[in-house]
């Protein structure tokens, strides 16, 4: 049996066609790679005498912001080279990927990757690492000073979105100077006890999640002084929590279940499970079971480029 996919993506430029130019001798063309990336994607640039390092800062802009959001939802995609990486900041090309479940920052999704380059953890850097390849490759397009600052931005514009991120996870709408190590320490507490990434933020939405240990008391303490600061009503702020926190992802056990009922002939594990992720952050009880953390055997699944 086969299946074909489609691809579908507001483009298929990534970042290595820049690279591939640069490196084979094709240099000569990079200027209408980029004008025609900036005439179809970009094109309120056109006009503009630096619209090169307009172009190469909106880049590098969205690449950090899509990372935040991949880190904010426990996504890993697996095979970040240059390659995979979309110039319009779009996650797309990813093979081995996976959600994490219990909250491993150090998670592999990719089975062939041995040393861990693409671990959970290593995004944001790895994100960064892929600006500067794009960097050497408009070397002679972009002001040499002016490509520093930019790059230079990329961990601020990525801490300002994830930490924008985590507190909506959190119900919060302030901002608070504190708030990053309140989200650094839930993460710590979940992960020395070994909760489901998911399903503790969505628990902590529902008021369903609690901790034994003193340290995790001592957390909720924090976190219920920080709400008190906020000075909204409580539908408000668990709302922004509900819309923030899925019910439900595409975990690898379920998608290896519903490919082994496939097999037999049997798409309505498939169609059920594409009902579910239409509407993630809907809680509907007919689909309980797609919310559960995974069993044993579901949490060791090895994801190849191919699978």
């Amino acid at each position: 049996p086969v299946a074909m996919i489609v691809r579908t993506a507001s483009t298929h430029i990534r970042f290595g066609n820049f690279e591939y130019l640069c490196h084979n001798d094709k240099k000569n063309l990079l200027p209408e790679l980029v004008d025609h990336v900036i005439e179809e994607y970009f094109p309120e640039y056109v006009e503009l005498e630096n619209k090169n390092e307009l172009f190469f800062e909106a880049v590098v802009k969205k690449t950090a912001e899509l990372i935040a959001a991949w880190q904010s939802v426990g996504f890993a995609h697996g095979v970040m080279n240059t390659d995979n990486m979309s110039i319009l900041g779009e996650t797309f090309d990813f093979g081995p990927f996976g959600f994490l479940d219990d909250y491993d920052p150090g998670f592999i999704c990719n089975q062939s990757d041995n040393q861990g380059r693409y671990a959970f953890n290593n995004q944001p850097s790895i994100g960064l690492w892929n600006c500067h390849a794009l960097a050497a490759a408009l070397k002679d397009h972009i002001e040499i000073e002016r490509t520093k600052e930019i790059i230079n931005g990329y961990e601020g514009v990525f801490y300002t979105e994830l930490t924008k991120l985590f507190r909506a996870k959190l119900g919060l709408y302030k901002e608070e100077k504190e708030d990053l190590k309140l989200v650094e320490e839930f993460l710590t507490l979940i992960k020395n006890n070994k909760k489901d990434y998911t399903n503790s933020f969505r628990e902590l939405s529902e008021n369903k999640l609690s901790f034994e240990d003193e340290e995790g008391k001592a957390w909720f303490a924090r976190y219920e002084k920080r709400l008190s600061k906020e000075n909204i009503e409580e539908k408000k702020q668990k709302n922004l929590m509900m819309k923030s926190n899925p019910k439900y992802i595409l975990r690898n056990y379920l998608a290896q279940e519903a490919i082994e009922a496939a097999q037999q002939g049997d798409f309505s594990v498939l169609n059920k499970l594409l009902e579910v992720l239409k509407n993630p952050f809907i809680k509907n009880k007919k689909y309980n079971e797609f919310s559960k953390a995974p069993p044993e055997w579901g949490k060791k699944l090895e994801i190849s480029c191919s699978s």
